[in-house]
């Protein structure tokens, strides 16, 4: 909803997710409840959702092409230098 008043949505795509946890994108392409996350709370469920309804596709991408790690991880120089040229263009 935020990127939709920033009128950066555009309705007619699915907004992509890149994620680097295959098993996390796997739970929410199948329906089925697994036994080890039978212990999730409703609110856990919006992501496969969004999956189901077409609003959010979720891609993989290996960890170390993950630029928002930038953000969040301390990272080796080369790969720190690598992400900030990818963000300042």
């Amino acid at each position: 909803m935020l990127l939709k008043e920033l009128g950066v949505l555009n309705e007619a795509k699915p907004t992509i997710i890149q994620c680097d946890n295959q098993e996390c994108i796997t739970l929410t392409e199948n329906p089925v409840h697994h036994e080890q996350t039978k212990h999730f709370d409703i609110r856990h469920h919006f992501v496969r959702e969004k999956v189901t309804d077409g609003q959010v596709v979720l891609k993989y991408l290996p960890t170390g092409e993950i630029v928002a790690d930038i953000m969040t991880k301390a990272l080796p120089l080369k790969t720190f230098s690598k992400f900030r040229d990818t963000i300042c263009v």
